[in-house]
């Protein structure tokens, strides 16, 4: 069973994308390193200097600031009843004997109980507010709660997402617009190309299984 968590463009905007990018940066170092080169091992990273509860605390009320923390709450629910739906089609596929049935019917209790552990916000609040805690200092916490704590940050916050959609919607235009030309170009390529290649020469059937004349004598 396999889960998409959708995400609005508005907790796009937001979520920080450096832990994606140094995350996929990883991946691709490691499948395309030489398997004969040795192994570099990199200087430890300086630890990360401890989170104050007072600074906590400012991270959080960013996320209050910037809606992420009902943004999530609503994605979560909502992925949750996708896997409740995605549990039950998979029981409706047992028989029906009481046997098949309570295997069904623990299963679907079972991946329940996993989504709401596993999808508690509680449990992702502090770990969320800790990313924007370590990423930002005090200073700048402060500067960005003021930002979206004012008129024109509640503003932005709630124009976001609609922003977002209309910024779609238009380059959504622009390859609407660009996908038949490239489609025409693309033809014109393959028709030019099939023209420009030399033809063939083919062996007569006659000729396949002649067998070549021998080599003259060396004087």
């Amino acid at each position: 069973m396999q889960i998409t968590l959708g995400v609005s463009t508005h907790m796009r905007r937001f979520l920080p994308l450096a832990l994606v990018l140094t995350a996929a940066c990883a991946t691709v170092e490691a499948q395309t390193a030489p398997s004969a080169a040795k192994p570099v091992v990199a200087a430890p990273a300086p630890a990360a200097a401890p989170i104050t509860p007072a600074k906590r605390a400012k991270a959080e009320q960013l996320l209050v600031l910037l809606k992420l923390d009902s943004g999530l709450q609503t994605m979560l629910t909502n992925t949750g009843r996708r896997i409740h739906s995605l549990a039950q089609e998979q029981a409706a596929q047992a028989g029906k004997t009481p046997e098949q049935q309570k295997l069904a019917t623990d299963y679907t209790a079972k991946i329940d109980a996993m989504t709401t552990s596993a999808l508690d916000y509680a449990k992702l609040r502090q770990p969320l507010a800790d990313v924007y805690a370590s990423n930002f200092t005090d200073s700048e916490l402060d500067s960005i709660i003021a930002f979206y704590g004012s008129p024109a940050g509640k503003v932005f916050v709630d124009k976001t997402q609609a922003v977002g959609e209309q910024t779609n919607a238009l380059f959504q235009g622009v390859l609407k617009d660009l996908q038949p030309k490239l489609g025409e170009t693309t033809k014109e390529f393959q028709t030019s190309l099939k023209a420009a290649t030399p033809p063939t020469i083919s062996t007569p059937e006659n000729m396949k299984d002649t067998p070549a004349p021998p080599a003259a004598p060396k004087k």
